[in-house]
């Protein structure tokens, strides 16, 4: 019988394998903002198509963790921080599908960001923060302390990002944009805003599964 040590490997394994899934994802939702701004609509639709493609294949590194954690029971002390360290990872792609759906929408009726670089700033931000949490994730393997202290890294990056969705936000408001691309805009934005919140809870999480037995 495998020991807890043994299945914690396992189990960490399967979820650094969905942070980095998770991680190109949110990179191509990011390369879509940056031809919607750039008016590069051709670059945008193919940014999505991939971003699709991989949610599809990271939905399978999801399953396969639960599975992995609702096979394991008992066995595993830290079960419940995992299986909430996939659901969180699993919210950040659902949010960048919505954000995804919502730019194909403003490409598609002939809306232009072109006036809203800062869109642009704003994704490019919060991919850096899900980065540093791939990051934490393989440093698991080796060093907890390291793990932590990177922690607040993450932390720092959320604080840094909440002054500039305000301005942002306020950016849309006096774009001169018609009303249904405002809605639009603010919602896109609104889930980028939604993707670095859940990386907090994320840290919360790793947080649990450092000081599990």
């Amino acid at each position: 019988m495998e020991n807890e040590a043994t299945i914690r490997r396992r189990i960490l394994n399967i979820c650094q394998d969905y942070a980095r899934s998770i991680v190109s994802i949110v990179r191509e939702l990011s390369l879509m903002i940056d031809g919607v701004v750039g008016g590069e609509e051709k670059e945008a639709k193919e940014h999505y198509e991939k971003m699709l493609s991989l949610i599809e294949e990271s939905n399978e590194v999801k399953h396969r963790g639960i599975e992995e954690v609702a096979s394991v029971g008992a066995l595993l002390i830290s079960r419940e921080a995992f299986l909430t360290l996939i659901f969180e990872f699993s919210k950040i792609a659902d949010n960048a599908e919505g954000a995804g759906y919502r730019l194909m929408g403003l490409i598609e009726s002939g809306w232009k960001l072109r006036r809203l670089e800062g869109i642009s700033e704003f994704a490019s931000m919060v991919l850096d923060e899900i980065v540093k949490l791939r990051e934490i994730m393989i440093s698991l393997n080796f060093n907890y302390e390291k793990a932590l202290e990177m922690a607040k890294m993450v932390e720092e990056s959320e604080r840094m990002i909440d002054p500039v969705h305000r301005k942002l936000d306020l950016a849309v408001l006096s774009s001169g944009l018609p009303p249904p691309a405002l809605l639009l805009a603010r919602d896109v934005i609104e889930r980028i805003e939604n993707i670095s919140d859940l990386g907090i809870d994320i840290i919360d999480a790793i947080r649990l599964i450092v000081i599990s037995p």
